[in-house]
């Protein structure tokens, strides 16, 4: 009889015990599914990230370049407003980017040197175009960079410095008539 109860009461016990461990062990299991699922997301979401960053930094990047070389171009094309007549002018001249009293002085002068007068006036907005579109690569490499692989960020930032350079010869050479300068930058 002994034998007997102490036989179902330890088979009982073991039982018992047997599916405590069974649940602590699903628990854990659960846990670490969860665990797992949250990483595996977050990867997966940084990854969505990535590739949506992407494409919008190299469309940013060819933006900049295309219109840092643009301007620094030493073959710029220009309309021919001193060949223009006066009605033909006002047309070309309202729908210009240039500012009221830039138009005035390109009415206002002389028709042999409003060539000279427009191409000045329109330097200004080509640069800052392209300076804009700088700003607008370098704003969003510090914003979105922590998306971009790490050798690839590198690679923008190292190209910043040199379209800001090349700008600020372009520049800086335009203003002192310094073709030498200006050709540097290009």
């Amino acid at each position: 009889l002994f034998q007997y109860l102490g036989k179902g009461w330890i088979d009982a016990r073991f039982a018992e015990r047997l599916e405590v461990f069974k649940h602590e062990q699903a628990k854990e299991l659960q846990r670490m599914k969860v665990e797992v699922e949250s990483v595996l997301s977050g990867a997966l979401k940084l990854q969505d990230r990535e590739f949506s960053v992407l494409p919008d930094a190299w469309n940013k990047l060819n933006e900049a370049y295309s219109l840092t070389g643009w301007v620094l171009s030493p073959m710029q094309q220009y309309p021919g407003v001193g060949r223009m007549a006066d009605d033909q002018l006002e047309e070309f001249l309202k729908d210009s980017e240039l500012l009221e009293s830039q138009k005035t002085r390109v009415r206002d002068a002389d028709s042999r040197e409003r060539d000279k007068v427009y191409q000045a006036k329109i330097f200004w907005h080509r640069i800052g175009r392209a300076k804009s579109a700088v700003v607008d690569l370098q704003n969003f490499v510090a914003s979105q960079g922590l998306f971009l692989p790490p050798s690839l960020k590198q690679q923008f930032l190292e190209m910043l410095p040199i379209l800001w350079s090349a700008l600020t010869s372009k520049e800086v050479g335009h203003d002192a008539e310094d073709w030498k300068m200006q050709s540097e930058g290009w």
